[in-house]
This record gives structure tokens, C-alpha cells and sequence, in this order.
């Protein structure tokens, strides 16, 4: 898409100029026309021709995976049209790939960094909210089995806390009456 967008630009900025450069046989003035186009984007060669003959061209056009343009350049002389060339543009395929290589790139490890901080943060939360009290009901309950002491099992959280830890809690202390 961005080659085909490349190739618009030239169409409707360039053509008009190379046009009075073929018409006027100014060589010099195509050549620098020629380089112009060679500084957009993924453009690797730009040739002006005439009848199979080469009148001015501009980077290499050895490159294997390309899009190619043929322009037909076009003179209005007194409502006539005359064929007075073709411009010939080559475009690199690898160069639009190896961007869009680059940009998956860039997106994915955009996204394993989000990913990573976000589980970060939900495992930190998850300790906080749910380990810590495991962890202390675990040396609870050890203490039990080894006939430690009789303190009752006390979490450290707030009086708001969800009411899920209020009946573990209730159910160990249950579990552990002699009365039972």
C-alpha cells in the first residue's frame, strides 16, 4: 500500500515536470527529476525512455523482489497527445517487509512487557490479599499437630475484609475445640 501510494505521488508531482524536461531535451534537469523520485520511499530505480532508447536513469535496477510502474508520459500539443516517453520506476518489496518485520517486532515485545508488568502486579496483589494469610494459617495448623500453643488463629487484615476469611477462621477455631 505504501509503494501504491508512492507511485500516486510520483503520477501527480513528478510526471508534469519530467514532461517539460523530455519536451524542452533537457537531460540534466531529468536527471535530478530522476534522483528526486529515487529519494522516496522504497524506490530503487527510475529510468526515461523513448523508443526503446534510455534517455536518463537513476539507482539499480538489479533488485529481484520489486513492484515495477510504467508510466506513459504524454504531450498536448494544440489538442494533440504524443507519446513522447515512458518513465519506468522500480519499487523494493524487501524494504516494506523489513518494516513491517520491525513494526511486529516492536508491537510484540511491547506487548510481553505489558504482559509481564501486569502479571506483576496481579501476582504482587494475590500475595498480598491471599498468600500471606495461607502462609499464616499453614504455621497455625503446623503448631496444632505438633501440640503447640492454644492461641486461636488470628489473620491480619482489616474489619472489612471479605467474609470468605471470616469462615475459614471460624471453621479451623470450630475444628479445634476440644469439645467437639
Amino acid at each position: 500500500d505504501s509503494i501504491q501510494n508512492g507511485f500516486q505521488q510520483i503520477g501527480v508531482t513528478s510526471l508534469p515536470s519530467i514532461r517539460e524536461a523530455i519536451w524542452n531535451v533537457d537531460t540534466k534537469q531529468l536527471k535530478i527529476l530522476l534522483k528526486g523520485i529515487l529519494a522516496l520511499k522504497d524506490v530503487e530505480f527510475a529510468e526515461v525512455s523513448h523508443e526503446d532508447k534510455v534517455l536518463a536513469s537513476s539507482g539499480t535496477s538489479a533488485i529481484s523482489n520489486v513492484i515495477q510502474k510504467n508510466y506513459e508520459i504524454v504531450f498536448d500539443q494544440l489538442g494533440r497527445n504524443i507519446k513522447i516517453g515512458n518513465l519506468l520506476v522500480h519499487a523494493d518489496k524487501d524494504a516494506v517487509y523489513a518494516r513491517l518485520l520491525d513494526r511486529v517486532g516492536i508491537v510484540l515485545l511491547s506487548n510481553a512487557i505489558k504482559t509481564f508488568l501486569v502479571a506483576f502486579f496481579i501476582s504482587t496483589i494475590f500475595g498480598y490479599l491471599v498468600t500471606r494469610h495461607l502462609a499464616t494459617m499453614a504455621v497455625y495448623a503446623r503448631r496444632i499437630e505438633l501440640g503447640g500453643s492454644s492461641e486461636s488463629l488470628k489473620l491480619d487484615r482489616a474489619e472489612s475484609a471479605p467474609e470468605l476469611w471470616s469462615k475459614v477462621v471460624f471453621g479451623i477455631r470450630i475444628k479445634r475445640r476440644p469439645d467437639r
